[in-house]
């Protein structure tokens, strides 16, 4: 059975009455008489209307958490050093890796080193993909001091026979981890490689 209000207040007297027979004097009628309408306004509200001001509120809370916590940046790369491994068998085939290592900049300046490695996954003539194009995996790290790093993984497509993305084709790849200042790190990068050959960044973290 739901208690009334009233019910409340004769549970917050008894208490009172309680403690002074025990030789407690913290609890005095003052204290019950505050909590009692508190807990009065409380009782008021029905379960459903106290659980759906609950879902409400979680939803206020995590919708406050998502749209404030993203950090936006960019970096710029210049063009890299690439170095294709060819595995068996000779030629073009599922496993070969090209690694690459390029400086990165922000706002003009130099703040660390981009390194990485491409794995071909899928090639044409297996019927998974266009013709044109291939799919690797791509790892990307990005070191950005003694201990700050960012980590970024995710599959790519690319022209067949180049080492390197089309220009003007972003790729969006995600953020999966960081070192030191990015502990933790999580969101997406979008690249995109220039005419000239270098590279641009761009940078969306939640954390």
């Amino acid at each position: 059975m739901e208690e009334s209000p009233s019910d409340f207040r004769g549970h917050a007297f008894r208490v009172s009455e309680t403690c002074r027979r025990s030789g407690i004097t913290s609890l005095d009628d003052d204290i019950a008489a505050t909590v009692s309408p508190t807990m009065s306004r409380l009782l008021a509200f029905s379960p459903s209307r106290l659980l759906a001001l609950s879902v409400a509120l979680l939803v206020a809370l995590l919708t406050g958490c998502s749209s404030s916590g993203t950090t936006t940046f960019t970096l710029e790369q210049k063009a890299p050093r690439l170095v294709s491994q060819d595995f068996e068998p000779a030629g073009k085939s599922v496993g070969d890796v090209v690694s690459y290592a390029a400086p990165v900049s922000r706002d003009g300046k130099v703040v660390g080193l981009l390194i990485g490695t491409l794995t071909t996954a899928i090639l044409p003539d297996e019927g998974l993909l266009a013709e044109e194009v291939e799919q690797r995996i791509a790892l990307l790290v990005f070191r950005l001091g003694p201990d700050d790093t960012i980590s970024v993984l995710s599959d790519s497509v690319y022209p067949v026979d180049q080492r390197e993305m089309k220009p003007g084709d972003p790729h969006v790849r995600a953020v999966v981890g960081g070192t030191g200042e990015y502990i933790g790190a999580r969101g997406q990068v979008t690249t995109t490689r220039n005419a000239d050959g270098t590279y641009v960044h761009e940078f969306e973290l939640l954390k």
